[in-house]
């Protein structure tokens, strides 16, 4: 089916963003502004190229307007949200309960909402997949940490937000009401880039150390060679995942990407950043391999 070769690409290019986003990272000081400066200025380069796509005609609806303002503000609320749970726990933890919910809860809203076949293939596909996503993080040690309570609630609130972008892209992709994938996309990158540029506003303004933020915003500016290989990336990630989600179910889709980054993530870094690859990863991609396959039988 054509639907998973676009499914695939998707995979590839997310892959790609988050090996683009570590070369990013080497080059320039990391921290809350450098990140946002980099996301907002991809999404204005994502928004031009969809323009010049769309020959700078777009089409809005206000169910289009809704489900990408619901998107786009819950990949803004956990982004934020990753800086103070980064600050009080482990990154890998972090990044296990996005992936989690970016997997869990569209499969929860195919099968519940959208009456998806919940076959034991797919039972077994999220058994193994979970397994393989705490395989990757070992021991956490967060009961240890004297801001558990925080962390633990912080977790929740970015697994469901993670979540609620899968189940708003689907929501759209399948009604009647949706504008075309290319126009869409245009309205997610359209306001990613007035939420950043918000964010980033405000915190320019009551930040006192506004040299150094002028310096972080000079070293942003220097590297918009990533910046385009990055927005042309999530682009292509966009527009993919969006088409492969008109046809492929809910219960299938969102755990085969989570399954298919994992996977492509660790090539990349092995490949690109030249990271070791344990015994405890081999088995843990192996898992997620092998729930990859289940989803799709």
């Amino acid at each position: 089916m054509i639907e998973y070769l676009f499914l695939l690409v998707a995979i590839v290019c997310i892959g790609l963003q988050f090996a683009l986003t570590k070369v990013f990272q080497k080059k320039v000081e990391n921290n809350f502004f450098t990140s946002f400066t980099f996301f907002f200025a991809s999404a204005i380069v994502s928004s031009i190229l969809l323009l010049v796509v769309c020959k700078f005609k777009i089409s809005i609806n206000i169910f289009s307007l809704l489900m990408a303002t619901g998107g786009t503000l819950c990949i803004a609320l956990y982004n934020i949200l990753s800086i103070k749970m980064m600050s009080i726990g482990k990154v890998a933890v972090y990044t296990m309960f996005v992936m989690m919910g970016g997997m869990f809860i569209p499969f929860l809203y195919g099968v519940i909402f959208l009456s998806e076949e919940l076959t034991l293939w797919k039972i077994l596909g999220v058994i193994v997949l979970i397994i393989a996503l705490i395989m990757q993080i070992g021991k956490s040690g967060e009961s240890e940490n004297k801001n558990y309570k925080l962390f633990a609630i912080l977790s929740i609130i970015v697994f469901i937000a993670n979540g609620m972008v899968g189940v708003f892209n689907k929501m759209h992709q399948i009604s009647n009401n949706a504008i075309s994938t290319y126009e869409f996309c245009f309205l997610q990158n359209l306001i990613s880039s007035i939420v950043l540029g918000i964010i980033i506003t405000v915190y320019y303004l009551i930040n006192n150390e506004q040299p150094k933020l002028k310096k972080d915003f000079k070293a942003v500016n220097s590297q918009w060679g990533i910046i385009v290989f990055y927005a042309v990336c999530a682009l292509l990630g966009c527009i993919f995942q969006l088409y492969a989600a008109v046809k492929i179910d809910a219960s299938v889709m969102f755990p085969v990407v989570t399954g298919g980054v994992m996977v492509i993530s660790t090539v990349f870094g092995t490949v690109l950043f030249k990271e070791v690859v344990n015994k405890r990863l081999i088995v843990s991609l192996l898992f997620a391999i092998t729930a990859t396959i289940l989803f799709v039988v």
